[in-house]
């Protein structure tokens, strides 16, 4: 593994039909400008990467990559000396939501144990059956696309059981596509609940994923991710210090 570290991100901004601010598209192109900010080298990963060339044109240290979650003969050169994929990608439509929030997350997850490197999951909240009657979780998984929160649900926890894997799970709250950061997050575990009154901008889940693919502390964690906008700037420093291992 290369000491400069090389983030792959799959799901770099690929427009949803539906709200972005319902479905978080968006999360995985701030992702790779903030990684590439901060000067690791990045691929982006895209079944058509001819489509985003223009999109990282001002970002050297990027590289529009071809590659297919559901296509897992793809994926293995997109990894190659990689130091951690991070997991954006969601279905476009409702027939495909179990081939790519589970199967592809699954063929993703396979790949980064070959290659030996840590994979970060754009996940959601109330993704857990615990909350299967809640209100807000019936409407993502019926009305915005069909069955989508179940089919993230199972990928999860292929990736929790998954033998050799290092891992990190994010469930944001309700996301925003405020340009700026925010100034404080809010963690929680075991299906927390506390997010309604607390959105996150997508750039801020973005900020969270690339810290953690080079912090030790997330390995082997699931936690729910809010925002708020509080009047003292805060850090991504530490913030996974305490979190519970899965």
């Amino acid at each position: 593994m290369s000491q400069q570290p090389v983030i792959v991100v799959f799901g770099c901004g690929a427009p949803s039909r539906f709200s972005p601010s319902v479905l978080g598209s968006g999360v995985g192109g701030h992702a790779v400008r903030i990684a590439a900010e901060k000067g690791y080298s990045v691929r982006a990963v895209a079944r058509n990467p001819a489509k985003y060339q223009d999109a990282y044109k001002d970002l050297p240290t990027v590289q529009v990559v071809q590659g297919d979650v559901t296509k897992p003969e793809t994926l293995g050169e997109c990894l190659k000396e990689a130091t951690c994929a991070i997991f954006a990608a969601q279905a476009a439509d409702d027939a495909s939501a179990f081939d790519v929030d589970r199967d592809g997350l699954v063929n993703v997850a396979k790949e980064c144990v070959k290659a030996n490197c840590k994979l970060v999951v754009i996940s959601s909240v109330f993704v857990s059956p615990k909350h299967y009657w809640n209100p807000v979780r019936g409407l993502l998984n019926t009305v915005i696309k069909w069955r989508m929160m179940d089919a993230k649900w199972q990928g999860e926890e292929a990736v929790r059981k998954m033998e050799g894997l290092k891992y990190t799970i994010i469930r944001p709250g309700t996301l925003v596509d405020k340009p700026h950061l925010t100034n404080e997050f809010k963690l929680g575990q075991g299906d927390a609940t506390f997010f309604a009154r607390f959105p996150i901008p997508k750039a801020d889940v973005g900020k969270v994923a690339i810290a953690a693919a080079t912090d030790a502390a997330s390995d082997n964690v699931t936690f729910e991710l809010a925002g708020s906008d509080s009047k003292n700037p805060v850090t991504v420093e530490g913030i996974f210090n305490g979190l519970k291992k899965d």
